[in-house]
């Protein structure tokens, strides 16, 4: 199957399971990110009524054929910059060995709402960071980050915390949360 059916299928899997809609162009225009879930997708016939307003998301999807995805944390600036403004939270939502094995990437406030309690003391990252399967499970790598940015050079450093969750247990965490 090709890469680009692949990401689509992905992609289609996430807004499925989240109740949102894929981006026109996913997000190649002036609406950046793949898939938005909130207020204004409502009526998706999922079944679930989204009675948390602070529930709304900005999706990255990515896709690799690899058993590792190297998080940039220029891909993390990216989505954040794309769902902070629309007062969404920004998802990272990785995809390994064509989207057999999935991951998300999320904020500590967006972990809090849904549940996860934050870990121990988080492990800081610079520019990249190496995720894979095997490191997941056998906790190589540590689940919670520090991650640090500076909007520009005169700006105050602000730090935060970044949470490595699978795929379905943030699914059946949304999900949880948005049962009537």
């Amino acid at each position: 199957m090709r890469t680009h059916t692949i990401a689509r299928k992905f992609e289609d899997k996430i807004a499925s399971d989240l109740g949102g809609r894929r981006i026109f162009l996913s997000g190649a225009g002036f609406d950046k990110g793949d898939i938005r879930v909130g207020r204004r997708y409502k009526g998706t016939g999922d079944g679930f009524a989204h009675a948390a307003e602070d529930l709304t998301f900005r999706v990255e999807a990515k896709t690799t054929k690899h058993d590792h995805y190297t998080f940039r944390r220029q891909d993390w600036l990216d989505v954040m910059r794309a769902a902070l403004p629309c007062g969404e939270h920004p998802v990272f939502a990785i995809g390994l060995r064509e989207a057999r094995f999935a991951f998300v990437v999320i904020a500590s406030s967006l972990a809090g709402l849904i549940g996860f309690e934050p870990g121990p003391c988080p492990a800081p990252f610079e520019k990249s960071l190496r995720i894979s399967e095997d490191a997941l499970r056998t906790g190589r790598l540590r689940r919670n980050l520090l991650f640090s940015w500076q909007l520009n050079p005169t700006a105050k450093v602000q730090t935060q915390q970044l949470h490595v969750i699978n795929y379905d247990a943030f699914i059946y965490a949304i999900r949880a949360q948005r049962t009537p």
